[in-house]
């Protein structure tokens, strides 16, 4: 049988192309198996931070602190007059003196009691929605103290968002009831899961539950400062696992 040049060439010309091609493909392949996992990694980590920067703006909320000098004796309880018309603040209050000691302070009116020692000169008042009202109530025998340099004189006035524990608690017990509802709350696509933990300044964990994960997780620490259900500063952390 007799193939005419011009048909040969056709054919060679036709295989080339299917050759070319199948190495193309086979090109392609390749390198999707080597950056897949680079691929697949990097989206893990966009998800943390996403993950990190939802869970962040739900366990935060404002604080404002007020220092408070006191020009009064020995007394073991003042009165600061109009306290709350002054500083518009709410009643959700805790106040702390000098040795960081929370006090069992009163609420009458626009007044706020405060029971003190002789080294008692100077008071941190912490206001937020996160902390408990205070008790309406007097103290008998309290000094009477007006805004001025001889009652008290408030000091800074600072508001800024801090981190709660209160608000931790609630976001891991969120997690157990309505696991659902919490992912679409903080905008997780369909097919992502996460999962978290805190750990107080004492070492003590609190975590979302455990789920069977046959998957590769991607896990990011993320050291905190907190308000403790006393108002005070501590240092924990946070873990948030994806996958």
């Amino acid at each position: 049988m007799y193939f005419s040049e011009d048909k040969m060439e056709k054919t060679g010309s036709h295989v080339g192309v299917v050759l070319s091609f199948v190495i193309f493909i086979t090109f392609i392949i390749f390198l999707y198996v080597i950056i897949q996992p680079t691929i697949k990694q990097g989206g893990k980590q966009n998800f943390i931070e996403h993950i990190k920067g939802e869970i962040i703006e739900r366990i935060s909320t404002d604080l404002t602190s007020i220092s408070v000098t006191m020009n009064a004796g020995p007394q073991t309880c003042v009165e600061l007059r109009d306290f709350f018309t002054i500083t518009e603040i709410s009643d959700r209050v805790i106040a702390i003196n000098d040795a960081g000691s929370v006090l069992n302070a009163l609420k009458n009116g626009n007044s706020l009691f405060v029971p003190k020692n002789s080294n008692d000169f100077f008071l941190k008042i912490h206001e937020s929605d996160e902390f408990s009202v205070a008790q309406t109530g007097t103290m008998s025998s309290c000094k009477q103290l007006s805004e001025g340099k001889n009652g008290y004189t408030i000091g800074f006035v600072k508001t800024n968002k801090q981190i709660f524990e209160t608000k931790i608690i609630k976001l891991i017990s969120d997690y157990k009831n309505d696991y659902e509802t919490l992912k679409g709350m903080l905008g997780v696509a369909p097919g992502g899961e996460f999962g978290f933990s805190f750990t107080y300044s004492d070492g003590n964990i609190i975590k979302t539950e455990e789920k069977n994960i046959s998957v590769s997780v991607y896990v990011s620490e993320i050291p905190i400062q907190y308000i403790s259900k006393n108002a005070a500063r501590e240092q924990g952390s946070l873990n948030i696992k994806a996958w």
